[in-house]
């Protein structure tokens, strides 16, 4: 029984962390990358 709600812990850890990163690459995409602004910049 610990065991099954250990992985079931596991499990929605996994999907929050995948949820997370996922929500992380949209918003990263939504930006310039911090390097090309620069050397845009000059900066």
């Amino acid at each position: 029984m610990a065991a099954e709600v250990a992985r079931e812990v596991l499990i929605d850890e996994e999907e929050y962390a995948d949820a997370e990163y996922r929500r992380f690459l949209k918003e990263r995409d939504s930006y310039i990358d911090f390097d090309d602004f620069c050397c845009k910049e000059g900066i």
